[in-house]
């Protein structure tokens, strides 16, 4: 009897990630289109009869008890046929069938390193919801030009978007048309900033009767470092459904890019 783990390269206690990794890795160096070797044709179907037993449960079992008892498991004769060209598109079909895991197996073997992304999105959203908790930290700046900014509109023309107020340290805070005539009666501005990541939270006149939100992650986008917390907390907690915890990592990657370039600008 054939030892179909010697073939495959890994022990009997071997688990079915093995299985397909060990099974892959072989396979992609003995297919008849990578290597044109007698050898390796030999050696790719023992491959493959290996793998069709050893990855079933229920035939492994049945092989594991028939190699411990010493008595051979039968084998159904494949049909013959005709046309010799026939069987050999059938083998090299099959070649290629088994070299493809499916979708399922794939996120089960890649999930464990995605979920280090939704570690690092645990990570990045506490890390904000404690900055924006502790005291802001407040500092005045002074105003050295409110420029009025257009873009182009659909017709071609220019049309007016917002207006930005640039202050001597380099900081440029967007104002609407609302906000622009409490700004140009002063001389300076109060800022207020998270204490750990540095963010502009809020900007106000000196007086403190008007004020506008600068940071936006920290004001009406708020939901999505909350959204990107829940799929993260989810997706890397849930075990029993590998489908769904691994699109939750595949979302989280996404919300942790967008995250990133909010906090970043």
């Amino acid at each position: 009897m054939e030892d179909y783990y010697q073939i495959l390269g890994i022990s009997p206690q071997a688990t079915q990630s093995e299985v397909r990794h060990s099974f892959r890795k072989l396979a992609l160096l003995y297919h008849p289109d990578r290597n044109k070797t007698l050898e390796a044709e030999e050696r790719f179907k023992e491959i493959n009869r290996a793998y069709e037993v050893i990855s079933n449960p229920e035939k492994r079992m049945l092989y594991d008890l028939s190699h411990s008892q010493g008595f051979a498991l039968p084998t159904v004769p494949q049909p013959a046929h005709r046309d010799p060209a026939y069987r050999r598109r059938r083998a090299a079909t099959y070649g290629h069938r088994m070299a493809r895991p499916n979708a399922k197996d794939l996120m089960a073997e890649y999930l464990p390193k995605f979920r280090w992304v939704c570690y690092l999105a645990l990570i990045i959203t506490l890390t904000m919801a404690i900055d924006y908790s502790l005291p802001f930290r407040s500092f005045s700046d002074d105003i050295v030009e409110i420029n009025r900014i257009y873009r182009t509109g659909r017709a071609g023309g220019m049309i007016y978007d917002h207006d930005e107020l640039l202050t001597k340290n380099g900081t440029i805070i967007k104002l609407r048309e609302t906000d622009v005539a409490f700004f140009k009666k002063v001389d300076h501005i109060n800022i207020q900033q998270t204490y750990l990541l540095k963010k502009n939270v809020i900007a106000a006149t000196p007086s403190g009767t008007h004020r506008v939100r600068v940071a936006a992650i920290y004001g009406n986008l708020a939901f999505i470092p909350l959204i990107l917390f829940i799929s993260a907390l989810l997706g890397s907690t849930m075990r029993n459904n590998v489908e769904f915890a691994f699109n939750l990592s595949v979302v989280s990657f996404v919300l942790l890019i967008i995250v990133a370039f909010l906090l970043i600008n």
